[in-house]
């Protein structure tokens, strides 16, 4: 598959654990920092895929919804690290609807022209 199509068709994957990190010119890095970057390369297209110990510090919010854990054989990991789907309640997505314009109309990406013959 070509790169840029691999862009296009795989954006917005988001992985988040917590955890200790250092902090040292300018960057991040530790275990917490790497496990969250495998998390994002093992979620889907669009979806927010969140460590235990994060699922466990986000449980006591009424904006943030959890789907079932799931064990991911991530990358450089030695045991399956269990995580979850998350995604806004809906109160919190009426709020932003009304406050950020740009979500208001559904969005949606163009579908490049040459689709059929980057997918063969």
């Amino acid at each position: 598959m070509a790169a840029g199509l691999q862009a296009f068709l795989f954006t917005d994957l988001v992985g988040m654990h917590t955890g200790p990190a250092v902090h040292r010119a300018g960057d991040w890095y530790g275990t917490t920092v790497n496990l969250a970057s495998r998390l994002c390369t093992a979620a889907s297209g669009g979806e927010v895929l969140v460590s235990a110990s994060t699922a466990l510090a986000a449980a006591p919010l009424r904006e943030v919804r959890l789907g079932e854990p799931r064990l991911h054989w991530l990358r450089n990991v030695v045991e399956p690290v269990t995580a979850h789907s998350a995604s806004a309640a809906p109160s919190l997505t009426t709020r932003l609807t009304a406050r950020l314009p740009c979500m208001r109309g559904r969005m949606t990406l163009p579908t490049p022209p040459n689709l059929p013959e980057a997918l063969a």
